[in-house]
């Protein structure tokens, strides 16, 4: 495993969920993107403090595989959860000490898979964190909570 810092030359996908802000009234933002060039599989969403979720899929449209999301948040929330929800996913961030997590962590034998990009609010600011290949526990629960909660198209 490598651990570091963000690293300057990021793939462009990861870059361009970095370069969008963080909305200012969510305390957790979560992408999925392909490191392949199957940008049909990537989503996002955002979680308010009040519970308050906002999700979106890729389109599956065909395009330029290496523009990760082709249609921004929705303007309506896409659920809403129980403030205690909100208040175990932060916990469980905090206990995995994620706010002490230098900012950047894959598996450099893993070829293509994906990109999970979580991004925090506390008391001291916004935490990035990119993950590549890698899925300890509470990254995986973030990465299937939107599917969880979320009514999905059939």
């Amino acid at each position: 495993m490598t651990r570091s810092a963000l690293p300057t030359g990021l793939d462009v996908r990861v870059t361009r969920v970095l370069d969008e802000p963080m909305p200012d009234g969510a305390v957790l933002a979560v992408a999925l993107v392909a490191a392949g060039p199957v940008a049909s599989i990537n989503y996002r969403y955002t979680l308010g403090p009040d519970g308050t979720l906002f999700f979106v899929r890729h389109s599956g449209k065909p395009g330029d595989w290496q523009v990760p999301f082709d249609q921004p948040l929705p303007a309506r929330p896409s659920a809403k959860v129980d403030k205690a929800e909100v208040d175990s996913l932060l916990h469980k961030l905090a206990a995995a000490e994620f706010f002490q997590h230098p900012g950047y962590e894959a598996n450099p034998r893993a070829q293509d898979g994906s990109y999970v990009i979580i991004r925090a609010r506390n008391d001291q600011g916004v935490h990035t964190v990119v993950f590549h290949n890698v899925r300890p526990d509470y990254v995986t629960e973030l990465v299937m909570f939107p599917l969880r909660v979320v009514p999905q198209k059939s």
